[in-house]
């Protein structure tokens, strides 16, 4: 019998690694005179974390340290988790993702005092605030749901790699040919998390609480395929398929326009160029 992942955290419900850091975190922070709030967002805030959750801290800095953070910030994960054996920034912010030897997982995210604040944060859980006006006093709420919308952006780019599917093919580029029926049910997800009106559900770690059960039978229904030139093709003409139908009710649904003449001329390049009906 296989036993359970992780020796310290064998049940999805036991979060004492986790909690351990959450409990010490206020007076690691509060040890440093530049940290001047700390809360928590992800699914500790919003109470569905299990053992296999990050812990995602975020904290408000001092302007005149945020440089030096910078070039540090593992040095706070590290006082709070322990030794590192990976610290990852993240571009454009102050911060990243950390590992443990035991793969604790730490998301440790420093926002300058002028460029944030906490009260406008949704999905909030306070942890610390240095001067006790900081923070709003309580858990803020995060409803990740809204109004459908098009995502136009997404589905552009989705016809322009459906029209060059022929250059992949002809090159004889296998490898990415089959990539891109995975590629391509990543639009399929991104266009049902629209329907839904999700612009951020978070990680990506989780998946199923934003999908409905139509949604995840439909997106599971999706063909892979084989390293095989034929089979590969198939499963890219029946991937590409429900993407268009299903983003052409959701065009409609929201009143956004359809780009159709891109729509026409990735479907006339595969059919000149392979000879091959991808309508």
């Amino acid at each position: 019998m296989r036993e359970g992942p992780g020796s310290d955290r064998s049940s999805s419900t036991d979060l004492t690694v986790q909690q351990a850091v959450i409990d010490r975190a206020p007076a690691i922070l509060a040890a440093d005179p530049r940290i001047l709030a700390g809360w928590l967002v992800g699914s500790f805030a919003t109470g569905q974390a299990d053992a296999y959750s990050d812990i995602d801290l975020h904290c408000l800095i001092t302007d005149d340290s945020a440089d030096w953070f910078r070039g540090h910030w593992a040095q706070t994960a590290t006082a709070l988790v322990g030794p590192l054996v990976l610290a990852q920034d993240i571009p454009g912010i102050i911060g990243g993702y950390t590992i443990t030897p035991d793969w604790l997982h730490l998301d440790l995210i420093l926002h300058s005092y002028s460029e944030l604040d906490p009260k406008t944060v949704s999905g909030l859980r306070p942890l610390y605030d240095r001067a006790g006006n900081l923070l709003p006093a309580g858990s803020t709420p995060r409803n990740v749901f809204a109004e459908p919308y098009f995502p136009d952006r997404e589905i552009k780019q989705f016809l322009y790699f459906l029209g060059n599917l022929p250059v992949l093919i002809a090159r004889g580029e296998r490898l990415i040919s089959h990539a891109s029926v995975t590629g391509f049910r990543e639009i399929m997800t991104t266009v049902m998390l629209a329907e839904r009106g999700i612009h951020d559900r978070g990680g990506a770690k989780r998946l199923n609480p934003f999908l409905t059960a139509e949604q995840r039978q439909s997106l599971e229904s999706l063909p892979t395929a084989v390293m095989d030139d034929d089979q590969i093709i198939e499963a890219l003409r029946v991937v590409t398929r429900a993407v268009r139908q299903r983003s052409k009710q959701l065009a409609a649904r929201t009143g956004a326009t359809w780009p159709q003449d891109l729509e026409a001329a990735a479907l006339r390049s595969i059919q000149r160029q392979l000879g091959i009906d991808f309508t």
